[in-house]
């Protein structure tokens, strides 16, 4: 005969409690005494019974899971290196205490709906700006979150670099090396546009700012640059290159890309079609990838250590659960400017040799 499955019922009825008393211990512990949770982990236990998901581990009243919450789906996210250093940062934090990291990409195009159904302890975001709506959504879950590259309003911890500073450096550079005819490579306008809250604009918006500032400087506009927002794969930027290189009006004499992956994609681009880099046209990134090594004397670019920021999310989420106060709760971590073999001074070859002017007429599509 089948043995039957212990239940929280069973549970209830030895320890003459409510069924809801046990469904507490187990999944809103903080809704009754530690005693009372002590006493249902032990019987639990006692009578082998087995939480099913998504009960909470009966051992310390936890999921063992913090979630990383995607702006796009886990494919596109696995295939750019730099989130991939985000979420191997945070990684290793979880393996420290002995949880796991959980990918959580929008469920069914809904970053709501994914966050509503994720049993986790605490939340990691990413490109997440962190408006009312955001707000309201995580504080309705009741667990800490921190927002990797997210900008907040000081309510929620977040950890990132200055954004507007290193694109500023990052123009700055570009400008004093003679570059006027100048085509931006933004991140994308939205990653999840069922929550208008979610996505890169902000970080765009921030980096842009920067970009203003540095062209100012020099008496530009950013109209006078040719803005145009890709997605960070490296076929979208691949293909957007060769489109502007295959029309000789339309070249510009560097291409400024908010990617490592978009600035490696623009370099191949160029080279397969006959360009060299820098004498042509000079291409400059933002992450600093290894990959960018690849490239001969490496790619120009800003550095960020995006393990750094994974394994700093994860450590606030950990003191945050122990209870920790966090003091700072915007946590900038160093940036540099990477000076390699793909930026060089306008010497009047390439576009400027050819007297091409740039036009605002590319799309990405």
């Amino acid at each position: 005969m089948k043995k039957k499955n212990v239940t929280i019922s069973d549970i209830a009825e030895r320890l003459c409690i409510s069924k809801t008393t046990v469904s507490f211990a187990f999944n809103c512990p903080n809704r009754i005494s530690k005693e009372t949770a002590d006493r249902v982990y032990a019987a639990a236990k006692e009578m082998g019974y087995m939480p099913t998901s998504p009960a909470r581990t009966v051992s310390v009243g936890y999921y063992k899971t913090i979630g990383f919450l995607l702006p796009q789906s886990v494919d596109d996210c696995l295939s750019n290196p730099y989130m991939l250093d985000v979420i191997r940062g945070a990684t290793c934090v979880c393996e420290e205490y002995g949880f796991t990291l959980n990918l959580i990409p929008p469920f069914l195009s809904s970053v709501t709906t994914a966050v509503r159904n994720a049993s986790v302890d605490g939340l990691i975001t990413l490109g997440l700006a962190m408006t009312s709506q955001a707000i309201e959504l995580f504080g309705k879950k009741d667990v800490p979150v921190v927002a990797v590259d997210g900008l907040g309003d000081g309510d929620v911890v977040s950890v990132g670099i200055d954004e507007e500073d290193a694109a500023y450096v990052q123009m700055s550079q570009v400008l004093a090396n003679g570059h006027r005819r100048i085509s931006i490579l933004t991140l994308p306008d939205t990653m999840c546009p069922s929550l208008d809250c979610y996505g890169s604009s902000a970080l765009s918006e921030r980096r842009l700012n920067g970009y203003k500032k540095a062209l100012n400087e020099q008496g530009m506009e950013l109209s006078d640059t040719n803005v145009i927002s890709v997605p960070v794969a490296y076929d979208a930027n691949y293909r957007y290159a060769s489109r502007v290189l295959s029309h000789p009006d339309q070249i510009p004499s560097c291409f400024v890309c908010m990617s490592d992956i978009a600035a490696i994609a623009t370099y191949r681009a160029c080279t397969d079609m006959k360009f060299k880099v820098p004498r042509d046209i000079s291409v400059v990134g933002f992450d600093g990838l290894e990959m960018g090594n690849q490239i001969k004397n490496g790619l120009t670019t800003i550095s960020q250590r995006g393990d750094d920021k994974g394994r700093i999310a994860a450590r606030l989420i950990f003191k945050m659960l122990k209870g920790d106060s966090i003091i700072d709760r915007t946590n900038n971590i160093p940036f540099s400017f990477v000076k390699g073999g793909t930026l060089a001074p306008v010497w009047g070859g390439g576009a400027e040799r050819r007297g091409i002017g740039l036009k605002k007429s590319i799309k990405s599509n």
